[in-house]
């Protein structure tokens, strides 16, 4: 799995102009690439919560995330 840490907005006055720190709704929305064994060709084209990262890591490398605050993306598994 490839994804950011977070998203960035976007401001031309901010010293840094592409941080994390506005709170906009691009500062939450971050991309994911997922491949490997057991993965299905596709595209999920809906949002799903950051959280499910963790949880989809796990699932695909075989053991649970009991602790996890998501549920894995179970539609993207074969």
């Amino acid at each position: 799995m490839i994804t950011p840490d977070c998203g960035r907005d976007a401001n031309p006055l901010a010293e840094v102009p592409f941080q994390h720190h506005f709170n906009s709704a691009s500062a939450h929305e971050v991309w994911a690439v997922i491949f490997g064994p057991g993965i299905g060709k596709g595209v999920i084209d809906r949002p799903v919560d950051q959280s499910a990262i963790a949880p989809t890591i796990a699932a695909a490398m075989g053991f649970a995330a009991p602790r996890a605050e998501g549920s894995a993306i179970g539609e993207m598994f074969l």
